[in-house]
């Protein structure tokens, strides 16, 4: 079981929840694990290749990210994180 996510006290982060980029080139497995973190409440942004997780990171600053390492095209997981 995934835990909920910790939000800060206070007026200014009422309806701020935790954001959450899945990078997975697998469609099931980036289905299944991006399901579980929305049901205990994260909000979750999906992205099928590095290409497409740098397009994302252009205008949303998540959280957290979670890569797989492994992925076809130009980068990989481990690239797309050493940027």
């Amino acid at each position: 079981m995934i835990p909920s996510p910790e939000f800060p006290q206070g007026p200014a982060f009422a309806f701020r929840r935790k954001c959450i980029l899945i990078v997975e080139d697998e469609f099931l497995i980036r289905y299944m694990l991006s399901e579980e973190l929305r049901d205990v409440g994260y909000q979750v942004i999906e992205a099928c290749d590095a290409t497409e997780a740098l397009s994302i990171l252009n205008t949303v600053q998540p959280d957290l990210i979670v890569s797989d390492v492994r992925m076809p095209g130009p980068l990989d997981g481990m690239g797309l994180l050493a940027l």
